[in-house]
């Protein structure tokens, strides 16, 4: 939980709106407004159950992040996503709620190899 991660831009656009917040106890926690709710760190058993309580998962992070792995599990447990354009795992075209992406992905990637290998 830190500006890296773009907690500033979420609490400025939902912070009033019911936000509930799971990350490491960082400084900002101390900091969050009263309207926001911090939930503490989570195992990803527990993690997993929040996103399943969860209607939409927010994730406005300042840096590119190629894959955002809570943005893809969150997807997986239902969550309309509110993201950003630093949110790469979303550019590829693929469906990412999707449990068998993992495999039709592997398979894409070994035909690409075999084609450059046979080339």
């Amino acid at each position: 939980l830190n500006w890296f991660k773009g907690l500033d831009n979420v609490l400025e656009i939902f912070g009033d709106k019911g936000l509930h917040v799971v990350g490491r106890r960082t400084d900002v926690v101390s900091a969050l407004p009263n309207s926001v709710i911090y939930l503490g760190e989570k195992t990803p058993k527990e993690l997993a159950e929040v996103y399943n309580r969860s209607k939409r998962f927010i994730h406005l992070p300042r840096w590119q992040e190629p894959s955002a792995r809570t943005v893809v599990e969150a997807a997986l447990c239902g969550c309309d996503l509110i993201v950003n354009e630093n949110v790469g795992v979303l550019s590829f075209g693929y469906d990412i709620r999707d449990p068998n992406l993992s495999g039709l992905s592997k398979n894409h990637i070994n035909k690409i190899l075999g084609e450059i290998l046979n080339a």
